[in-house]
């Protein structure tokens, strides 16, 4: 997955939130280096299976080891569940509209 370091000298907040295009990611400070930056889920689930996949012969051909499938898996059924539960949640939010 997509990395990086921090180095932190004095407090901050890190606020993690996902977007339509991915995660944004925003650092707040004690002084004037507020940072943010949004890692692109294509990124981060090509990221990640790269992690685990293995190349073998050709360049588009990629295998996995039995335990990395099987984590991959437990990750993209959490996310699905996780999804299925937004929208379960949302579906039941009265909807108020501007008059």
């Amino acid at each position: 997955m997509s990395s990086r370091i921090l180095h932190l000298t004095s407090d901050v907040e890190v606020r993690l939130m996902p977007t339509t295009t991915g995660v944004a990611i925003s650092i707040f400070g004690e002084h004037d280096t507020d940072s943010h930056a949004v890692y692109p889920w294509e990124e981060m689930v090509n990221n990640l299976i790269d992690e685990h996949a293995i190349p073998v012969l050709r360049k588009d051909d990629f295998r996995v080891t039995p335990e990395s499938q099987q984590f991959l898996m437990k990750i993209g059924n959490s996310m699905k569940a996780r999804g299925q539960e937004i929208l379960d949640k949302t579906e039941k939010l009265i909807v108020v509209v501007p008059d």
